[in-house]
């Protein structure tokens, strides 16, 4: 599980990241593990971020999960990143971590990591297809949101080197 917080006066943004594992029969308390968690930052450009951490900078940083709970500070970041977890699949994990459908879609077609350009993708249709069954379920008109619309118009209409994920 994600949560995030921007500190615009410090130009900081604090990521938190806990780690849980369900028990087993044998073994009801399970240790943490090691989870790298391959990260990169995008500017609200579209653009990448340099990620920034203890003197040290980079275009993409791997993250080395092993406690419960972690928490990390990426520093001077002008204005809040969109944060691209995971890249490359750097592990088989569940990630939890809350969104809005404007920051999928706009993962959807800015992210150069393909396969997070993919899952924003599966989750933003759906965040959508389980709105539109609430309001289904509750006698409202069914109406497409016109973010899904924008992001996948821009998808089709965009040049990708790895079309396997689109």
């Amino acid at each position: 599980t994600v949560t995030q917080h921007y500190a615009a006066d410090a130009k900081q943004l604090h990521l938190t990241i806990q780690q849980s594992c369900p028990p087993t029969p044998n073994q009801p308390v399970k240790q943490a593990l090691h989870i790298p968690v391959k990260l990169g930052l995008l500017n609200q450009d579209g653009s990448t971020a340099t990620v920034r951490m203890r003197n040290n900078s980079a275009t993409e940083v791997t993250l080395n999960l092993t406690e419960a709970e972690q928490t990390f500070v990426f520093e001077d970041l002008p204005t809040q990143p969109v944060v691209s977890l995971l890249r490359g699949f750097s592990a088989p994990v569940n990630l939890n971590m809350e969104r809005s459908l404007e920051e999928l879609a706009f993962l959807l077609r800015h992210d150069s990591d393909t396969f997070n350009r993919w899952e924003a993708g599966q989750q933003l249709a759906c965040q959508i297809i389980f709105g539109l069954m609430t309001d289904l379920q509750n006698g409202r008109a069914l109406q497409l949101d016109e973010v899904m619309i924008d992001a996948y118009r821009s998808v089709v209409s965009g040049s990708f080197d790895d079309l396997s994920y689109q």
